[in-house]
């Protein structure tokens, strides 16, 4: 992180590794070419200095890599504990002037699980890829916030992450300059449901594979008090059992909630 000075972009996190060493490493290789070719779009590669962002150029795009093979299959909480882990170690061990000086994002991370990674080896080079519309590389932007910070506003519980597509990394790198993930995230309307980041505040739902027919349908609207939040997150718990979400008040009283990751 020391030599990434004035650079901008996100930790990547694998998860996913091949048992066999040469055949991961060859995948690997693959992916991550292809990550960095799809984050930064060809109609992004001449951004003029008078940009929105001046820092969004190919030039200064980092993605620094965490291949702990102790992760392997973890999920996004244990990304999360990890990634920030991370994050306070490289501040307490380094003096004043090593500091984390980077645009590298610390609010957050991206992971590639084994389908994000599926989606980046099934995806063609970008100058090869089909006029036609087809599927989209995508990977997982976690939250380095737990989600029991995260005040209940009715809906499905905030998982804590995201699917975001690779070409809209750079959007999501500005947004969160001004929003939060979980502004940026939509909320879930019914069980089974996957978020996904597409640009905008409140992104789009990936329904599961036979649709949202008879899944469970989250409570609607925000709930307005504590006993209110209280009744809400009791029925989503009942209905989907205690991992779904599990209640926390703070000092204040305000009822917080944990969704639980995929």
């Amino acid at each position: 992180m020391g030599s990434l000075t004035n650079k901008w972009g996100f930790v990547v996190v694998r998860t996913a590794y091949a048992d066999d060493e040469a055949t991961d490493a060859a995948q690997w290789s693959m992916a991550l070419a292809k990550l960095r070719e799809y984050a930064l779009p060809m109609a992004k590669k001449n951004v003029p200095p008078t940009a929105k962002n001046p820092r969004v150029q190919p030039d200064m795009f980092a993605l620094p890599v965490v291949a702990d093979p102790t992760l392997k299959g973890a999920s996004y909480d244990a990304v999360r504990t990890a990634f920030n882990a991370w994050v306070s170690h490289y501040q307490e061990e380094r003096e004043e002037e090593h500091e984390w000086k980077s645009d590298v994002r610390q609010d957050c991370c991206l992971v590639v699980d084994s389908l994000a990674l599926a989606s980046l080896l099934e995806t063609p080079e970008l100058e090869q890829r089909p006029k036609q519309p087809a599927p989209k590389p995508w990977v997982v932007a976690v939250d380095a916030k737990e989600p029991d910070t995260i005040l209940y506003n009715g809906g499905g519980p905030y998982l804590g992450w995201t699917r975001v597509t690779v070409c809209l990394l750079g959007d999501l790198f500005e947004d969160i300059d001004s929003m939060s993930l979980v502004q940026l995230c939509p909320v879930r309307v019914y069980d089974g449901q996957l978020p996904l980041y597409n640009g905008f505040p409140g992104g789009e739902l990936i329904d599961p594979e036979g649709g949202v027919d008879g899944r469970y349908k989250f409570p609607q609207g925000t709930p307005r008090g504590l006993d209110r939040a209280k009744a809400m997150l009791a029925d989503i718990e009942e209905a989907l059992g205690s991992q779904a979400v599990t209640q926390k008040a703070d000092v204040g009283g305000r009822v917080r909630k944990r969704g639980s990751a995929a």
